[in-house]
């Protein structure tokens, strides 16, 4: 979920920070795998990432876990959202607040997701939209500020993970806004392959790839 940046924290505080941050993740992982485990679609489909969006998961009258995928959100993304305030950037004043509001906000739209299920659509397409505009934005900055303001030296993969987020968000945010005004109505009869599906997919994963790659970085802080 977000962007991750770098701060000075205590040793002794980093494993704590990581661990809190992975339990969010693992949480949100679950509630995703079993929901897309037990999914049978209003038609009597099966889940599938090539035609299925992630929100299809939390769709209470079509998704039979559709609780547990709403609740992993809701509880799972306060741990995230520790995690990423706990890494802020030690920089100037006005930097560490507008992280701050990023990150907060980026959580918030994703629990709003969570509590507004798909069922809600218009809430819901509203909180799906906020959170991965954030999304682009805060990984927009993220690759701004350490490429050229900050002038540390990244790990490569620190660094592709966060362009990437940046094009698979952009991308994403441009496949949805040219869905038909009624998405609904082409998810009766969706085809076998929906890429703005498949974008949104890849998406999240860049996201996870981005947390994995901090927690690599972090570890070998907590070593050195």
């Amino acid at each position: 979920m977000g962007f991750v940046i770098l701060a000075p924290v205590r040793i002794y505080n980093l494993n704590t920070i990581i661990l809190t941050g992975c339990l969010g993740v693992l949480i949100i992982l679950y509630g995703i795998i079993t929901s897309s485990i037990n999914y049978i679609g209003c038609s009597g489909e099966n889940y599938n990432v090539l035609n299925h969006f992630v929100s299809e998961l939390g769709q209470y009258k079509c998704s039979e876990k559709a609780k547990i995928f709403n609740l992993s959100l809701i509880f799972g993304t306060p741990f995230l959202i520790f995690y990423y305030l706990k890494i802020i950037p030690d920089s100037s004043r006005n930097i560490k607040v507008l992280f701050k509001w990023i990150i907060s906000t980026i959580g918030l739209s994703a629990i709003s997701i969570g509590i507004f299920s798909m069922d809600n659509t218009f809430i819901h397409v509203v909180s799906a939209l906020l959170f991965f505009y954030l999304c682009f934005f805060s990984s927009l900055l993220f690759n701004i500020y350490f490429l050229f303001m900050k002038k540390q030296e990244l790990p490569k993969h620190f660094v592709i993970s966060g362009i990437f987020i940046s094009f698979t968000t952009l991308i994403n945010i441009i496949q949805f806004h040219q869905l038909d005004v009624n998405m609904l109505v082409i998810l009766k009869n969706r085809p076998n392959i929906l890429f703005v599906c498949i974008i949104e997919w890849i998406c999240l994963l860049s996201m996870l790839l981005f947390f994995i790659s901090s927690v690599i970085f972090f570890r070998k802080k907590v070593r050195t």
